[in-house]
């Protein structure tokens, strides 16, 4: 069993960070949107706006509960995805600078 699939032993809290760009292993925007609003229900697909996404900004807070390999989501793209419970969407996105994988963000007002 790969090592990440027994992250985190204890639910572990990270910020919710948007890059300035989507990629879903896709290759254009047109395509990715189709990607996102296919998994979405009508009511969210009512409510959905490609603009109004905020990029490169931390928008929220989530638990990771866990690592696994399946997942009946329609959301997972494997091979491996994180759990996830309790997150809290801001009410004002945190413009931040990201980086790739985890990382602590280097923001007044914000201790990771």
């Amino acid at each position: 069993m790969p090592p990440l699939l027994n992250y985190p032993a204890n639910p572990k809290r990270i910020y919710v960070h948007t890059g300035l760009r989507m990629d879903v292993n896709v290759p254009d925007k047109s395509t990715t949107n189709a990607w996102i609003l296919e998994r979405l229900t009508p009511e969210q697909r009512a409510e959905y706006n490609e603009a109004e996404i905020h990029r490169g900004a931390i928008i929220g807070e989530v638990d990771i509960t866990g690592c696994v390999e399946h997942s009946d989501s329609i959301w997972f793209v494997g091979p491996y995805g994180f759990t996830l419970a309790n997150p809290v969407l801001y009410d004002e996105p945190i413009p931040c600078k990201g980086k790739l994988g985890f990382f602590e963000p280097n923001i007044e007002g914000v201790n990771a």
